[in-house]
């Protein structure tokens, strides 16, 4: 088991997932600020989801032909430079420029995604879970580090607090790239010899079905009220940017910390039973969204999406590695983040012209319909999960 690989992508997770959590906090304030229309406040937000979509096919075919090491690093120092245009853009006050640099954050965070299977590729397939969980675990560092570039980062840049904090995460993701030029690409396997099938052939595969699904439903639902959050909170009930950094902060804590035993949740309970667990988590966090009035609604929601989105996409990523062959990996691994984020920008988008125009009430209530196809899909499906059960 190669560990430094495993603590390198995790300390890379914490840095470089951090964009992450800033734009979700800042990125619908800022757009609420700049844009020329409430409706599209999280644009910005949704265009660095878009970007992650759109660069997923590219990113797992630079992998492929240049290797990890290469693809991680050059995605990182151009997120760095990224960075430093989202920061002149809110100088600037130009909305265009401002989509334009999460867009291209965006980009980054396709790679991003892609150390959890490198971390899966660094070990036996039987320790594929652990290995997954151990990077996500960076994720929790993360969770951290935007909020708090968004609260203490003020005195970079006086007169222009947000940039300030683009500024931070620009430092953020140089320090990434330093320490994944320590990387070691993962050994091919024997089974990379096998010949490769065809993409329609492999997406037959009831388990991958299952996979993908997971992933796109958790992000949607997560796509939804994480996005819309910090615009309720501070436009629609004014809470301050410290509570609602407080807020967020626990969601990214919820989202990684359960990785310290969703390896053994998966041992004990099996994959099937622990998705169950997700998906009650994300029905009761929409439950309570409905009465969200109180500080402590909003974190109970928030702590509950990330709990349910965890058991979700660890199961799911989990699952996507047994569906493939080594020689397989890239195209599968494209596909199924393609589908994901691309259902999660599109949630992500509808997320502000919802909040404007339905209320909050109205979006908690459309992810009760996207986990019952969830349920539905594992009770349809559930033999061929039996014995990972």
């Amino acid at each position: 088991m190669r560990i430094r690989n495993l603590i390198i992508l995790a300390s890379a997770q914490a840095l470089g997932n951090a964009g992450l959590s800033l734009v979700i906090l800042l990125g619908g304030l800022i757009g609420a600020n700049l844009a020329p229309s409430p409706t599209l406040a999280t644009l910005p937000t949704s265009l660095h989801i878009l970007g992650v979509a759109l660069a997923t096919v590219p990113a797992a075919l630079a992998m492929q032909r240049f290797g990890r090491l290469r693809g991680f690093v050059v995605a990182a120092i151009m997120a760095a430079f990224a960075a430093i245009m989202a920061a002149d853009a809110i100088i600037q006050h130009n909305f265009g420029l401002l989509c334009l640099a999460m867009l291209l954050i965006g980009v980054n965070g396709a790679f991003v995604q892609q150390y959890r299977f490198a971390a899966s590729e660094s070990v036996p397939t039987k320790y594929a879970g652990r290995a997954v969980s151990v990077v996500l675990i960076g994720g929790i560092l993360s969770g951290l580090l935007g909020p708090q570039l968004a609260e203490h980062a003020t005195s970079i840049i006086a007169s222009s607090a947000y940039a300030g904090a683009f500024i931070g995460l620009a430092v953020c993701y140089g320090i990434t790239a330093a320490l994944l030029s320590y990387l070691t690409e993962p050994l091919p396997s024997m089974g990379a010899q096998l010949p490769a099938r065809p993409l329609r052939q492999i997406v037959q595969q009831p388990l991958l079905i299952i996979a993908v699904l997971a992933g796109a439903i958790g992000y949607a639902v997560m796509g939804l009220m994480m996005t819309a959050a910090p615009l309720q909170m501070v436009r629609v009930n004014s809470f301050t940017l410290p509570d609602t950094a407080w807020v967020i902060e626990s969601h990214f804590i919820a989202m990684f910390l359960p990785s310290l035993f969703t390896s053994l949740l998966i041992d004990r309970l099996g994959i099937l039973r622990m998705m169950l667990a997700g998906i009650i988590c994300l029905v009761i966090c929409a439950i309570i969204g409905l009465f969200s009035q109180h500080l402590l609604h909003y974190w109970a929601t928030m702590l509950l999406l990330g709990l349910g989105w965890n058991l979700l996409f660890v199961g799911g990523t989990v699952l996507l590695a047994q569906v493939y062959r080594p020689s397989e990996r890239f195209k599968v691994q494209a596909a199924n983040d393609f589908v994901i984020f691309g259902v999660q920008a599109c949630a992500s988008l509808l997320a502000g012209s919802l909040l404007f125009s339905a209320g909050w009430v109205v979006l908690c209530l459309i992810t009760i319909p996207l986990l019952l196809v969830m349920i539905g899909t594992l009770w349809v499906m559930r033999q061929h999960l039996t014995p990972l059960a």
